[in-house]
C-alpha cells in the first residue's frame, strides 16, 4: 500500500485504501444474522478497476547523458470498490479512486517507469523513493491535457447480480480528499440496479456496522483468472472526527485496507450507508480506520441529481400481546353479558303468576261490592173522619 500523505506532526501516514495494481499481465429486511446483513449488501457492491496513463517528462537531472526526454505512454491500474445508490445506474465510491491528480497515481506511473519502459534514467534518482514526484511533469497522451482516466466497473457473482462483465462507467463528480473525498460514478444503458439507502446524519459511536470491498492483497494472491469475492469486515462506530482541512470523517472499529476504498460502511439495523470506506492512519500498533461522512456523502450525491432509495421500515412483530389482551376482553364481556342475562330472566319469572299444578293456587281476589243504598220506608198515616 503506497502511503499518500503524512497526516500529522508524529509522521503517522493516511493511507487512502486504492489498491495499486502494476501492469504486469436491496429491500433491507433488518437482517439479524451477519451472514443477512452481508449478503444483501454483496447486491449492491461493485468491484471498480481504473487506469491512468500519461507521458513523463524526465529532466535532464535524472538522466545519464543529461538530456531531458518524454517518456513512452505508462500504464497504472489500481482497484477500489463501490456501492449502487441509485437503481438508474449510479454508483459511489471514494474521490481518491478516479482523481488523476492524486499524488499516488503520479507515483504509479513514475513507478511504472522504472519497472517497465527501460528509459535512460538515473538510477541515483530512483533510489531517492520518488521525492522528485511532484517536479516531474506528467501530461495525458495529448500534449498538454491531464493524465487519461479509464474506469470500468463490474458486480460480484451471486443473488441479484446485473452487471456480469466490466462495462466503461463515467465519471460524474468527484470531490478531492481533503474536500470530502466522495465520488459518483454512473453505467448506462443497464437494467435496474439493487441499490442501498444513504443515511442523513452520522451513526452514533457504538452503533454495529459492517464495512464492505474487494481487498487489493486478497486479489493479488487469489486466482487471477476470475473476480475475487468481497471481504465483510463487522465493527462499530468508535468516533466523529474532523480533519485538518475541516471535512468530517467517521472512525471506525471494523477493518478496512487497500482495495476497499469507496465501498460501503452500513449500519447493521438499518441497513443504510453511513459512509465510504477512506482511510487508514498507521504507526500505531493498530490501525484506525475511517470512512467518510454520511450527511456530506447524501448531499454530494443529491447535488447531483441522485434519486436515492427510501429505507425499508423495519419489519413489526405480529402483535401476540394484543391479540391476547383483546381475546382476554372479550371473555370477560362475554361472561359479564351472561350474567346478566341469567339475572334478568330470574328477575322476569318472579313477576309471572305460577302455572305448575303441583303449587297452590291463591284465590283470585274479589272485587269489592258497593254497599246498598238505604231502603226508604214509606208511613200511610189514616186519619178518622
Amino acid at each position: 500500500m503506497s502511503t499518500f500523505l503524512p497526516r500529522s506532526a508524529v509522521a503517522m501516514a493516511a493511507l487512502p485504501l486504492t489498491s495499486l495494481g502494476f501492469a504486469f499481465g436491496a429491500p433491507y429486511a433488518h437482517a439479524q444474522t451477519q451472514t443477512e446483513i452481508d449478503q444483501h449488501v454483496k447486491q449492491s457492491l461493485v468491484y471498480i478497476s481504473t487506469e491512468y496513463s500519461g507521458q513523463v517528462y524526465v529532466p535532464a537531472s535524472a538522466t545519464t547523458d543529461g538530456q531531458g526526454f518524454w517518456s513512452k505512454v505508462i500504464k497504472a491500474d489500481f482497484s477500489c470498490s463501490g456501492v449502487i445508490v441509485d437503481p438508474a445506474g449510479y454508483i459511489a465510491t471514494a474521490g481518491h479512486c478516479v482523481d488523476p491528480n492524486n499524488a499516488e497515481v503520479k507515483q504509479a506511473i513514475l513507478t511504472q517507469l522504472y519497472l517497465n519502459t527501460g528509459e535512460d534514467i538515473d538510477t541515483a534518482t530512483k533510489d531517492a523513493d520518488n521525492a522528485f514526484a511532484e517536479e516531474w511533469q506528467i501530461e495525458g497522451q495529448q500534449p498538454g491535457s491531464p493524465i487519461d482516466r479509464s474506469v470500468e466497473v463490474i458486480q460480484p457473482e451471486g443473488q441479484g447480480r446485473v452487471i456480469d462483465h466490466f462495462v466503461t462507467a463515467q465519471v460524474v463528480d468527484f470531490q478531492k480528499f481533503d474536500d470530502g473525498d466522495n465520488a459518483l460514478i454512473k453505467v448506462a444503458n443497464q437494467a435496474a440496479l439493487p441499490a442501498l439507502p444513504v443515511a442523513d446524519k452520522a451513526p452514533a459511536p457504538g452503533t454495529g456496522l459492517t464495512s464492505a470491498g474487494f481487498p487489493g492483497d486478497i486479489g493479488e494472491n487469489m486466482d487471477p483468472s476470475r473476480l475475487q469475492e468481497p471481504s465483510f469486515k463487522d465493527g462499530s462506530a468508535s468516533s466523529q472526527q474532523v480533519t485538518p482541512s475541516g471535512a468530517a470523517r467517521t472512525e471506525i472499529s471494523a477493518a478496512i485496507s487497500g482495495g476497499m476504498s469507496g465501498g460501503p460502511t452500513v449500519d447493521n439495523t438499518t441497513g443504510q450507508v453511513v459512509g465510504l470506506n477512506d482511510f487508514t492512519i498507521s504507526g500505531e500498533n493498530q490501525p484506525f480506520n475511517f470512512v467518510t461522512d454520511a450527511a456530506a456523502l447524501r448531499a454530494f450525491l443529491v447535488k447531483n441529481s441522485v434519486q436515492l432509495v427510501t429505507p425499508v421500515a423495519p419489519a413489526k412483530p405480529f402483535p401476540w400481546l394484543w391479540v391476547a389482551i383483546g381475546s382476554a376482553l372479550t371473555a370477560v364481556l362475554l361472561v359479564v353479558a351472561a350474567v346478566l342475562l341469567v339475572l334478568r330472566r330470574r328477575a322476569k319469572r318472579r313477576n309471572q303468576l305460577p302455572v305448575d299444578g303441583g303449587q297452590s293456587l291463591q284465590p283470585a281476589p274479589q272485587p269489592a261490592v258497593a254497599p246498598a243504598p238505604p231502603a226508604v220506608v214509606s208511613h200511610n198515616h189514616d186519619h178518622a173522619a
